[in-house]
């Protein structure tokens, strides 16, 4: 059995259960997206707009812009002032590479890297749970704005992809606190999205911004497109959500005493910010008490300096900061303990430091073999394995 981790795999060879979702019934493909008759309004939309702004998602997410813009941009016919804005989030900036592949995708099209901090914003308003919404200036000097993204299972917001892109992908730091203090509700959770005040917040936000389009690509946990959806963003999010969450759900009987779990490969265990998303849906299928394995590479380090600086402060300390001083990096420290506190144990294979890795938490390994030594597992234990699971969900122990 192989396991993604980095540009490779390690491979495993002992006994265990893959835990995979069924396969699914895929959507319409991009191309067919396209030329779907409800779309027909937005593509005239789009072709007759002098100024388009396109947001489209940085180094850390999966790249639906990869595949979406060499369809779009043709379609524009080269008549439109097409802006492209990176929504960063809170996140570092991507580097050259990744800025000179997408003036390749775009040619012609102006780039801009939202920063949280710096980028000139727009107050537009606040939600009715009290998130300021402030944005990117460029967001609205287009005729047409379209959020280009992917959708799979999201610790806390639900599902990726569909408000995200605008907000917090374009948005302030102080609106990206306000809207994530809202994950210490119960029903701010994976794969959930109808009664989430989380999303519902992000839903209000956008909805302030008019009515901008998104064109989705549902993901299975793979990262294997399964379906595009085009419209306005609650509809077309949820299309798209109803595939990803259909390809992602594990269905379990019972916990495990031993859960083996990769990222998935980059882009999504880049740095150990993101692959805590793994380590979040991976404890949902063990027992209380039970052992843990995450492979995650994390070339690019922790990804966070506030992630790194709050995982030495305890968790009532990092939940206080959570209710009432919420912090964009140091909130995801409050979610590694709080998964990491239903584990027994759990071993980071990653290239990160051992030091660093153990004020992480977490035991340091450097490869599987070392990984499972680590773990007192017997030949009576039940162990899982989850090759893709930042994108899986087990169900029914929940």
């Amino acid at each position: 059995m192989q396991i993604p981790y980095g540009h490779t795999h390690f491979d495993l060879d002992i006994a265990a259960d893959l835990l995979l979702p069924s396969p699914g019934t895929n959507g319409p493909s991009l191309e067919e997206m396209f030329v779907h008759a409800d779309n027909r309004t937005y593509i005239s939309n789009l072709q007759a707009a002098r100024r388009v702004t396109l947001v489209v998602p940085d180094n850390t997410r999966p790249d639906a812009h990869r595949r979406v813009l060499p369809h779009l941009m043709p379609l524009m016919g080269g008549k439109a002032q097409v802006t492209i804005v990176v929504a960063c989030g809170a996140h570092v900036a991507p580097g050259k590479s990744f800025l000179d592949e997408l003036s390749a995708l775009a040619p012609g099209a102006d780039v801009h890297v939202h920063d949280c901090d710096s980028s000139r914003m727009v107050n537009l308003g606040v939600t009715r749970r009290g998130t300021p919404v402030r944005v990117n200036e460029t967001l609205l000097s287009a005729e047409v704005l379209v959020g280009i993204g992917s959708v799979a299972v999201h610790p806390f917001a639900g599902l990726s992809g569909g408000p995200k892109h605008f907000v917090p992908g374009c948005a302030a730091r102080e609106t990206i606190t306000a809207n994530h203090s809202l994950l210490l509700d119960e029903k701010a959770a994976p794969g959930r999205l109808i009664d989430n005040p989380l999303y519902l917040d992000l839903l209000e936000a956008v909805s302030l911004l008019g009515e901008p389009l998104i064109i989705n690509e549902a993901l299975a946990p793979d990262g294997t497109p399964i379906g595009y959806h085009m419209g306005r963003v609650a509809q077309a999010h949820g299309l798209a959500a109803e595939l990803a969450l259909r390809a992602a759900a594990v269905p379990l009987d019972e916990p495990y005493d031993l859960i083996i779990a990769s990222a998935g490969g980059l882009p999504r265990d880049i740095n150990l910010y993101q692959a805590i998303k793994a380590l979040e849906m991976a404890a949902l299928a063990c027992r209380p008490g039970g052992r843990l394995v995450l492979l995650a590479q994390c070339p690019e380090g922790v990804g966070s300096a506030l992630y790194e600086d709050w995982a030495l402060r305890g968790r009532s300390e990092q939940e206080e900061m959570v209710r009432s001083h919420f912090m964009v990096g140091a909130h995801k420290a409050f979610l590694a303990t709080r998964a990491l506190g239903k584990l027994g144990g759990a071993v980071l294979v990653s290239e990160l430091p051992p030091s660093l890795v153990k004020s992480m938490g977490f035991m340091p390994a450097t490869s599987l073999e070392e990984a499972l030594s680590m773990t007192q597992i017997t030949s009576a234990s039940k162990i899982g394995v989850m090759p893709y699971a930042t994108a899986s969900l087990p169900r029914g122990l929940r």
